[in-house]
């Protein structure tokens, strides 16, 4: 069973409307929608992206597909930065 490690760029995008849970937190890769941070990392992360959309940036991350060949079902693993950290870098 060969294991998949690709690595990719992600993006974290807040979903206000979201009908199941208003702090929503999608990750997008390469123009998809591929899942959702936590309830408890999308709080973390709220107010991070409001002042990043506020300034009409987005919060990307390092990150990398992984699996293996022989099942459909891949996971996505994200190389965070922590909420204050980059609320230093950006205030």
């Amino acid at each position: 069973m060969e294991r998949v490690r690709h690595p990719v760029t992600a993006a974290l995008v807040r979903e206000p409307e979201n009908p199941h849970d208003e702090q929503a937190i999608a990750v997008w890769i390469s123009g998809e929608r591929v899942g959702y941070l936590s309830r408890s990392d999308a709080r973390e992360y709220q107010e991070v992206l409001l002042v990043l959309g506020s300034q009409r940036k987005v919060l990307a991350c390092n990150a990398e597909i992984c699996g293996r060949e022989d099942t459909p079902n891949l996971g996505v693993w994200l190389d965070l930065p922590e909420p204050d950290v980059v609320l230093m870098e950006i205030s």
